[in-house]
């Protein structure tokens, strides 16, 4: 084990570890600066569909079955189990951080086996 940390193995993943924590950060502290949702038709639908999917009604928006094919109302569901809709607004902003983040790792997998190992 020793051996890949001295031969530098471990320097690129490393790298997209600070990189990553970096970027979910400086995400985090641009997130502070929206203060309502501005895409209003999407993220209505979304966060509707979120609330219904976390009281146990699945994807429905106001009642009606939605025919979206999409899983992230299913990824902020949990945020809308907070009591009151800023911390709701809050914690959707942080699950969108992380995810968005760790879409870094398939990218770095895939590119570590497309590039050549300079790059």
């Amino acid at each position: 084990m020793l051996d890949g940390i001295r031969s530098g193995a471990w320097a690129a993943p490393l790298l997209l570890a600070g990189l990553m924590l970096l970027a979910f950060v400086g995400r985090m502290l641009l997130n502070g600066t929206v203060d309502a949702p501005w895409i209003m038709t999407d993220e209505l639908a979304h966060s509707e569909m979120a609330k219904s999917f976390a009281g146990g009604e699945g994807l429905e928006v106001r009642g009606s079955p939605s025919y979206a094919r999409t899983l992230y109302p299913v990824l902020i569901s949990p945020a809308w189990l907070a009591d009151s809709v800023e911390t709701a607004l809050g914690a959707a902003k942080a699950i969108n951080t992380v995810v968005m983040t760790l879409a870094c790792v398939p990218h770095y997998l895939w590119a570590r086996r497309l590039m050549s190992e300079g790059w």
